[in-house]
């Protein structure tokens, strides 16, 4: 049955069994091989965007550090003046 199913799906009726076997075996595999590679790129592609956001965060935070060194730092000066 999966002989002639085989045999129908080939375009050439002077190919044997192997040779159709073959053909869609190598074919399933390329269309495996496709979507992988897909899959893979659409990862990198992700991960990309969240190591750029993740690095966007990063520096937003490193920003506020500084200024809640800068506020610390005026507040400390004037608690020392007003202890004066």
């Amino acid at each position: 049955m999966l002989e002639q199913a085989l045999r129908d799906f080939s375009s050439s009726p002077s190919m044997d069994y192997e040779e159709t076997y073959e053909a869609v075996l190598r074919s399933e595999f390329e269309l495996m091989r496709q979507r992988f590679e897909k899959q893979v790129a659409d990862l990198k592609e992700e991960l990309r965007d969240i190591s750029v956001k993740s690095l966007a965060r990063e520096r937003n935070f490193e920003k506020q550090v500084e200024d809640l060194k800068v506020q610390k730092e005026a507040f400390a000066a004037r608690l020392t003046s007003l202890r004066l």
